[in-house]
């Protein structure tokens, strides 16, 4: 009992503990300024990359049409081909006053021969659009790809040629020729370089009106 009386007196007798000072609030850290507005990147149409695909779909369409329009020509016999060539011939005697003379026969087959050199002029032109069309559609086009474009439609129109050529050996009345082949391929060398010319025309002009704006 009188260990519990002392231990309670010794209690009682401790000095009050001054109570902790509050503490001071921490400083706040200062605020970042705020940053300027910039402005929203403009959002892409859904048909911005679509169409230049669509373009190059559309350009292969054409290059598909004049080449089945060449087969259906090439399927015709000998006979209906020197119909069509002379009747051709007629016309341009009548309408732009061509004198026919003993060399008519000559005269017809030059014109198959201009016809060959016709339509290949024209596959030249529908193939190397429709290739650089695709490369615009794929990523941009530099000169270079463009060079690459005018090889690769001269050695598709030129395969396609031979192809026309050998459809020719089983079409009666018609025989393949390594000329028109060379006529073909000139024809479309011909359509090619136009085109490139053309296109790098168009290309310069619109530079010089953006220069000047």
């Amino acid at each position: 009992m009188k260990k519990n009386k002392v231990e309670v007196i010794e209690r009682s007798e401790r000095p009050d503990v001054p109570d902790e000072p509050e503490r001071l609030d921490a400083p706040k850290r200062p605020e970042r300024p705020e940053r300027p507005d910039t402005p929203e990147r403009p959002k892409r149409k859904n048909g911005s990359k679509k169409a230049p695909k669509k373009v190059a779909v559309a350009s292969w369409v054409l290059v598909a049409l004049w080449m089945v329009a060449i087969f259906v020509l090439s399927s015709d016999d000998g006979e209906i081909s020197s119909y069509r060539s002379n009747q051709l011939l007629v016309f341009l005697t009548e309408n732009m006053g061509l004198v026919l003379s003993e060399s008519f026969i000559g005269k017809a087959y030059a014109i198959r021969k201009f016809a060959h050199f016709f339509e290949y002029f024209v596959l030249g032109m529908f193939a190397v659009n429709a290739i650089v069309k695709t490369s615009e559609a794929v990523k941009r086009p530099t000169v270079r790809s463009t060079f690459h474009a005018a090889a690769l439609s001269l050695a598709f129109c030129s395969a396609y040629a031979v192809t026309d050529e050998l459809h020719q050996l089983f079409v009666p009345g018609r025989a393949a020729s390594g000329w028109d082949v060379l006529i073909d391929t000139a024809g479309a060398a011909v359509g090619i370089m136009i085109f490139l010319l053309v296109r790098m025309l168009l290309h310069s002009i619109r530079k010089r009106r953006s220069a000047r704006t």
